[in-house]
């Protein structure tokens, strides 16, 4: 899996380069504000997509292409749309030494939004499973 940043200018930005060498995320943070909108690509077949101009999500599975909100609130009254974004991993260590005895355990990434309605803040998330599945929070 990696993220792919859209900016409003039209320019996108890969987590990996074309030799494979990965892009810090904090180019899309230094870019934020610039930012459309913010994509999980799965593989080939299966991506996420999270808008920050109207806070659509957005998947893309062999082909086809869903387009939905995860709320009944009129995207127009939604003020400060920003992006979530993170992984969810967990280490298992010992108590005696504090070495890390097993391999770190990809549980989920999440894509999503934050933004300001009615003065609330309000979230919806996409935990996006390593098999491709996902589910949503709010």
């Amino acid at each position: 899996m990696q993220w792919r940043a859209e900016f409003k200018n039209s320019s996108t930005l890969f987590q990996y380069d074309e030799q494979g060498r990965e892009i810090l995320f904090k180019k899309v943070i230094d870019r934020a504000s610039d930012l459309k909108s913010l994509s999980i690509l799965v593989d080939k077949n299966r991506a996420y997509t999270v808008s920050l101009q109207d806070s659509h999500f957005s998947i893309f599975v062999n082909g086809i292409i869903i387009n939905f909100f995860a709320h009944d609130i009129n995207p127009k009254e939604l003020k400060n749309i920003r992006y979530i974004y993170f992984i969810r991993e967990s280490s298992k260590f010992s108590t005696k030494t504090l070495e890390q005895i097993s391999p770190t355990k990809q549980h989920f990434w999440a894509l999503g939004f934050q933004a300001i309605y009615k003065n609330s803040n309000i979230k919806r998330i996409l935990h996006i499973y390593p098999n491709g599945e996902f589910t949503i929070e709010s």
